[in-house]
């Protein structure tokens, strides 16, 4: 029997008064102890809930003024936050200064991004984009101690950068080298950064050469041996690495096999309009406009050509730019004051530093033309490597006005109902007035962390503006104020690696009455209704590159090298043709009741529409051909990669 059974109720109760006693203030303290760690947390966090929501409207109100062009107000806005709201101040800072730049507030970009105090995440980012800022405004030393422990190479670019702004030549090369060692041979900065290397007088390392190449290719070799293993047990090592000749056949471009021609092309005339793009994956084409023809080349300038006989009718050639003046008063040292001695060795440090900064102040750097020009309302407009954009008079060649992009443009501007469209290689769409420049709008689209080289020119339609994204999209924005209308996707960017998932959009869209046509090099390609964005039918055949359009068929060629002729309206395949497999294919282009599609050697292949068997072949200049051929007033137009442009007729 328990103790307490024994006991009576005034005992049991005077146990536990004196329980209460002893134990009754702890037991208090306790309770409220806990009661005002649960109330503290519940305060902690809706004062927590509600400073975010406050980071949160006043980042609102940042974006909103940068959207709007009213800077003061999200100067305001971004002030609001300072600094306090973590990833908050951080980013509406960013777009503050991103904004700023565009408006030509340089300085105030400079000041916001100085004030920025990012963490370990972000830190590396402000650090570039200020010191780039300083290399711009003439600021090379500030810029290079920012940069003193750069090892990235976004980070070495621009280091290098410093260096050739000051005069460092040597230094650069060094810089620009150690960039190329870290970037991936298909990374889109890799080849701006070749041709800087080269303007500070270095070699570009061949591809396979670099770090990362030797290391993919080690790989690659690890797993076919692995898996030669695997299939073969215990056979011997011979034949793995490719034993005979017949197995080798699949890796190289298919041989042309000889046929009859069922008809007959003639070369009517070829120019050169300068030196080409070689290597650099610009897909550099000409454009017609009003019986001429204009082109453009990376070094030649651009050139307006009479469409029937090829004659030259203008040539705009800019001067050339300085690469930096070097000769800044903290650049050179000052001579001594008078009465003063000067030592013979501080003298000719004097004299070579003057002799350094004279020969940098003259050295002067031609404008690289990239992609090719886009012409219409009187204008031929052309953007370069460094993001300068230039507006010509279409019928004599003068300028009539210049701009600038945040990047490299490599495609064709668009022109068009009063507006000229720029794309460039960050991902960015900005809209100029075509009388006077002046910048309207711009829109973004994030970029996947691998793409294919090249970009989607813009497509115009009636007040839209329709953009293939290298994230495999199509989106479209409103031609008035760049809002977003609607996005499709074209090619789904899925896969177990980044290579996998490349869905690049490389190729201009065709709007043809109200319907969109798209392919993405997903190997896939679509039908959108233009206006609503609905998809009409969506199929496994396509390529980057572009396509063709008739009243009853598209043409694709795939990455592979097939080219195929698709039902305009199912999307179903009614013909394919492998013959050219592996030869780099064009987009194709439609000449009559024929396909046409260039390759790497430089020949150009006329298909039949109705079969898509061969009709016709001819060679335009023994080099690659990479850009879209052009049909114009029955013509065909090829530019091939050394700036050879021919020009073809049915005979």
């Amino acid at each position: 029997m328990a103790i307490d059974d024994l006991l009576d109720e005034h005992e049991q109760g005077e146990r536990v008064r004196n329980w209460l006693r002893n134990n009754g203030a702890g037991l208090i303290g306790g309770v409220a102890l806990g009661l005002a760690v649960i109330f503290g947390w519940q305060w902690w966090q809706k004062n927590r809930q509600q400073q975010d929501e406050q980071a949160n409207l006043n980042y609102e109100k940042a974006i909103d003024g940068i959207a709007a062009n009213d800077l003061k107000k999200a100067e305001a806005a971004v002030a609001s936050l300072g600094g306090k709201d973590g990833v908050y101040g951080d980013l509406a800072a960013l777009q503050l200064a991103k904004a700023q730049v565009e408006a030509g507030q340089r300085d105030a970009a400079i000041t916001t991004l100085r004030a920025i105090q990012a963490d370990s995440s972000l830190h590396a980012i402000v650090q570039q984009r200020l010191a780039r800022l300083l290399v711009d405004a003439g600021k090379h030393d500030e810029a290079l101690k920012l940069l003193a422990d750069a090892k990235d190479s976004t980070s070495l670019e621009i280091r290098g950068d410093a260096l050739m702004a000051s005069g460092k030549q040597a230094e650069a090369r060094d810089a620009y080298t150690k960039a190329l060692t870290s970037l991936d041979v298909a990374s889109p900065q890799r080849r701006l950064v070749e041709l800087k290397l080269t303007d500070a007088g270095g070699t570009p390392p061949k591809t396979g050469e670099s770090m990362m190449a030797r290391n993919a290719m080690g790989k690659r070799l690890l797993a076919v041996a692995a898996l030669a293993l695997v299939l073969s047990g215990c056979s011997t090592i011979k034949g793995w690495f490719g034993g005979n000749k017949k197995d080798e056949k699949p890796t190289e471009p298919a041989e042309l096999v000889e046929f009859t021609s069922s008809v007959e092309v003639a070369k009517i005339w070829s120019a050169n309009v300068g030196k080409g793009e070689d290597r650099l994956g610009l897909q550099q084409g000409p454009v017609v406009a009003d019986g001429r023809v204009y082109a453009a080349a990376v070094e030649g300038g651009v050139r307006a050509l009479d469409l029937q006989t090829g004659k030259e009718v203008w040539h705009f050639k800019p001067e050339k730019t300085r690469a930096g003046d070097a000769a800044q008063p903290e650049q050179v040292a000052e001579e001594p004051a008078p009465g003063e001695e000067e030592t013979k060795a501080a003298k000719r440090a004097r004299k070579e530093a003057a002799k350094l900064a004279k020969k940098a102040a003259k050295r002067k750097i031609e404008w690289r033309f990239s992609g090719g020009p886009g012409a219409g309302e009187g204008l031929v407009v052309i953007g370069t490597l460094d993001g300068r954009v230039i507006a010509l008079d279409a019928s004599n060649g003068t300028e009539k006005w210049r701009a600038k992009v945040p990047n490299e443009v490599i495609t064709a501007p668009a022109i068009g109902q009063g507006y000229v469209l720029v794309r460039s290689n960050d991902g960015q769409v900005t809209a100029f007035d075509a009388a006077s420049g002046e910048r309207r709008w711009f829109w973004t689209s994030e970029l996947p962390s691998l793409t294919v080289r090249g970009n989607a020119p813009v497509t115009l339609g009636p007040g839209v503006v329709f953009v293939g994204n290298d994230d495999g999209t199509v989106a479209a924005l409103s031609l008035r104020d760049g809002r977003q209308v609607w996005s499709q996707t074209v090619g789904s960017p899925d896969g177990r690696s980044e290579l996998d998932r490349m869905a690049d959009v490389d190729g201009p869209p065709v709007l043809d009455g109200t319907t969109l046509f798209a392919t993405s090099y997903k190997k896939e390609t679509v039908a959108i209704e233009g206006p609503s964005g609905r998809p009409l039918w969506q199929r496994d055949n396509g390529g980057p590159g572009g396509l063709g359009v008739t009243s009853s068929l598209v043409v694709v060629a795939d990455q592979g090298g097939t080219v195929w002729g698709l039902d305009r309206y199912s999307g179903n395949a009614n013909w394919s043709n492998p013959k050219m497999l592996r030869r780099s294919l064009t987009a194709p282009s439609i000449h009559g009741d024929y396909a046409v599609v260039g390759d790497f050697d430089g020949y150009v292949h006329w298909l039949k529409l109705d079969n898509g068997e061969e009709a016709a072949r001819a060679r335009a200049g023994g080099k690659a051909v990479r850009a879209k051929p052009v049909v114009a007033d029955g013509i065909l137009l090829i530019q091939n990669v050394e700036g050879e442009l021919t020009a073809f007729r049915f005979k």
